[in-house]
Formats: C-alpha cells, structure tokens, sequence
C-alpha cells in the first residue's frame, strides 16, 4: 500500500485531464524502513501504478533500512556508505534510462 503522500504526488502529476506529466519520464523507485525489506510490497505497488501511466520504471530497486540519523535537517544523507550506494544506484539509473529516453529510441 502506498503511502497518502505518495499517492498524492502520483495523482497530482496525471492533471489537468489528458495532461499525464508522468507518461515518457524515467522514474527510479528506493523506499525505507525500518527493517531490511519492509518497503518491499510499497515499492511493487508503486512500479506498477507509475508504469500504468507511462512512466519508464527503470530495472533494480533499492531498499534502505532507517535508522534516526540516516538524514539530517539538511536533507543529507549521513552515512558515507549509504551515500556512495544511492549515488551509483542513481548513476546506474540514469545510464539505463538515456537510451530509452533518445529520440531514436522512439
């Protein structure tokens, strides 16, 4: 089950009727929680509505466990090693979504 935030950002985007902002946008999903894989069923629910409206949901997911200072007030990731994993996860998306998002792919 998606979060009421999150479903809310995902609804807001398909407005004004016929105007999806999300159809032909790479989209990366990573969740938190507290345990290894609890953003797991989240996560599955939210590749498939996001593809359901067009979206290019890259391939692989990332799953975070929380911890109270995994993100400070500045919105900055603390723990160097967690900081290294999302930004090659990020890299690895980016990668894969270009040649889908080219003009020749279309």
């Amino acid at each position: 089950m998606l979060a009421v935030k999150s479903v809310k950002s995902v609804d807001w985007g398909t407005h004004p009727y016929g105007g999806n902002s999300w159809s032909g946008k790479a989209a990366a999903i990573i969740g938190t929680s507290p345990g290894a894989v609890g953003t797991a069923i989240a996560q599955q629910h939210l590749r498939q509505v996001l593809g359901d409206l067009g979206a290019l949901v890259m391939g692989g997911e990332a799953y975070l466990t929380f911890k109270p200072d995994l993100i400070d007030e500045a919105d900055t990731v603390t723990d160097a090693g967690t900081r290294r994993f999302l930004q090659s996860f990020a890299s690895m998306s980016l990668q894969d979504s270009l040649p889908a998002l080219s003009p020749a792919a279309a």
